[in-house]
């Protein structure tokens, strides 16, 4: 028998070539594939995040304008209203002393005590007495201009006293009567005062006042 030649034009392996695809095709696809999908896993991660800023409250480090206003307002306000309760209480007003426990006190110790009497427009202000051997009583008074004034009463004789209290430039410049006593005027740098020389006892009254305010004080006091 002779053997079976192959027809002209069909292909051995026909059925075999059909619906495959090439192995060039078929990494191309692959590749394709694997590079689309990092792009879109970022596209999305880009829209979430932009989504949570727009969401996200703002910080509470940044005030606006209105806050730090309302802020300082706050803050403001009860300071306005003590200021204004200070006021109104008299806060501004000068505290007055009260010279007369003082005063019992030098008195208790035998002091001659020249009454303080109670000038217009003069307040206490302070009191102070020194037993002893020098034995001393002061009482400070605020008076009308923000003027000043010092009752000082000592056992000390005017010699001693005056250059204490005067310093050592204080100068005798003239007497004056008050109330049928004959007071000595002195002139220091600052100070004006009246000095009352008596037997066991020096009465000074100095003053950063006018010679009419301090006259007007020593005439208040009461002997």
């Amino acid at each position: 028998m002779q053997p079976t030649e192959a027809q002209p034009g069909t292909p051995e392996s026909g059925t075999a070539e059909s619906g495959t695809v090439e192995p060039g095709n078929a990494e191309s696809a692959d590749v394709t594939s694997t590079a689309a999908q990092p792009a879109n896993a970022d596209s999305t991660a880009a829209r979430s995040t932009a989504a949570q800023t727009a969401a996200a409250p703002p910080s509470r480090g940044t005030r606006s304008p209105r806050d730090m206003a309302l802020s300082m307002a706050a803050l403001l306000v009860p300071i306005f209203l003590l200021l204004i309760g200070y006021r109104f209480l008299g806060g501004e007003s000068p505290t007055v002393w009260d010279p007369k426990p003082t005063v019992a006190t030098a008195r208790d110790a035998g002091f001659p005590v020249v009454e303080p009497g109670d000038p217009s427009g003069w307040t206490p202000a302070s009191s102070q007495f020194t037993p002893g051997a020098e034995a001393t009583l002061r009482i400070g008074y605020r008076g009308p201009g923000r003027a000043t004034a010092q009752l000082i009463e000592s056992v000390q004789p005017a010699a001693t006293l005056v250059p204490k209290e005067l310093g050592a430039g204080a100068k005798q410049v003239g007497a004056i009567e008050i109330t049928g006593r004959d007071w000595l005027r002195y002139q220091s740098q600052s100070r004006r005062a009246l000095v009352l020389d008596e037997p066991g006892r020096t009465i000074v009254v100095f003053a950063a006042a006018s010679d009419a305010q301090l006259a007007g004080f020593t005439e208040s006091l009461r002997f």
